[in-house]
């Protein structure tokens, strides 16, 4: 049996995101960690952790945030975001198949550090090695 490697599920929702965002009118950037400097408004996608689920599918849990100039419009952008994401669902983007797309929690979340407003969530992204 020859060995069964899985895409980088986090960089596969950021260049997913990055590409469909501006088409529904948000120009947040996407990043897979805090950029420094921050701009006004930015999202990060990171692996937290997540299991393999057979021979052949990945389960990559995600914490995906949303930094906003305030609250609302934080949440407005999570949102949109959150769709994006589980659109996801049944389709094949950038030749990986996306099983499934499961969400565990959507949240208001202030940065500690910065103070600003913030979304997150967190979704398993299952696919396919």
């Amino acid at each position: 049996m020859d060995p069964v490697t899985f895409p980088d599920t986090a960089t596969l929702v950021i260049d997913h995101l990055t590409e469909l965002l501006p088409t529904v009118d948000v120009a947040a950037p996407v990043y897979g960690q805090v950029p420094n400097p921050r701009p006004d408004e930015f999202i990060v996608v990171k692996r937290i952790g997540g299991p393999r689920r057979t021979a052949v599918s990945d389960g990559a849990h995600l914490w995906i945030s949303v930094w906003a100039s305030d609250d609302v419009r934080a949440s407005d952008i999570a949102e949109i975001v959150r769709a994006v994401v589980h659109a996801m669902r049944g389709q094949v983007i950038g030749n990986v198949q996306v099983y499934r797309v499961d969400e565990h929690s959507f949240y208001e979340d202030p940065d500690p550090d910065s103070g600003n407003a913030r979304y997150s969530f967190q979704s398993t992204v299952s696919v396919r090695g």
